[in-house]
């Protein structure tokens, strides 16, 4: 049962994502905004930890690693960084080449691959441990506006601000699907975790809605509308079970209304 929400000003303008570490015995959150601040936190207290700085303008997505020790944020200065989580937190690279706002990213089931999605139309592919651009996906001229990677790591997906979603697979970098029909920019990717024999399904948020879809084959099971302004960003927990009975959906950040997480 999730308890009743916390709120937490952490941020002059506006909180854009939270994070929390895979392990729940480091009792640790990142979260980010628009002051460009990473905020690391211990939970369930939510006292503040540690301040991370060096990003220019406001973060918009961030990822940790499967094994907790680092941290990847995106942002709105066009780079991608970096982050130690395991003390003295610092700063560990930056990846450089997107031309526009960096949206979203997504780390691949193993960690050696990023992804990232900008407003200058392209998703990319890095290497994690060289910096190197693996790969370039340029669907059309829209601002791609959220990525993520399949449960198997051998697909990567991509949203964009035209309402369009994208798959490629990740070894070849061929398109294998895209799908339309979203009613508004697609804003959010993540899939459910999978539970015995029910496979992990895809989330896929726009600014007006929710829907759950089958994965490969996409086909729409649920959709829940916001009451909001526009749904943000929505991801699951890994103990939530989506077949079990008394079903809620997880928590989510609407954009226009207050950021709210449950505790």
């Amino acid at each position: 049962m999730l308890g009743e929400p916390i709120e937490i000003r952490a941020y002059e303008r506006y909180a854009s994502s939270v994070r929390y570490a895979p392990d729940p015995r480091s009792q640790l959150a990142v979260s980010a905004g628009g002051t460009g601040l990473l905020r690391l936190w211990m939970v369930p207290t939510w006292q503040p930890a540690r301040m991370l700085t060096g990003h220019r303008h406001a973060v918009n997505g961030l990822v940790i690693s499967s094994d907790g020790r680092q941290v990847v944020s995106g942002s709105t200065d066009g780079t991608l960084r970096v982050w130690s989580l395991v003390p003295p937190e610092r700063e560990l690279a930056v990846f450089e080449g997107h031309k526009k706002t960096v949206a979203g990213v997504a780390l691949s089931p193993d960690d050696r691959l990023l992804a990232s999605a900008s407003y200058d139309a392209t998703v990319r592919l890095w290497d994690l441990e060289s910096h190197e651009e693996l790969l370039r996906f340029k669907p059309g001229k829209r601002n791609m506006t959220a990525v993520a990677f399949s449960l198997d790591g051998k697909k990567l997906l991509g949203g964009e601000l035209g309402e369009e979603l994208y798959v490629w697979d990740v070894a070849s970098g061929d398109e294998s699907a895209r799908l339309g029909g979203h009613e508004q920019a697609v804003s959010s990717l993540t899939f459910t975790p999978e539970f015995g024999q029910v496979p992990g399904q895809l989330l896929v948020a726009d600014t007006a809605s929710v829907a759950l879809r089958s994965f490969p084959g996409l086909e729409e099971l649920w959709r829940w509308q916001s009451p909001q302004k526009g749904v943000f960003s929505y991801r699951c927990l890994s103990r939530w079970p989506p077949a079990s009975r008394g079903w809620r959906p997880p928590s989510l950040a609407t954009r226009g209304g207050e950021r709210r997480t449950a505790a």
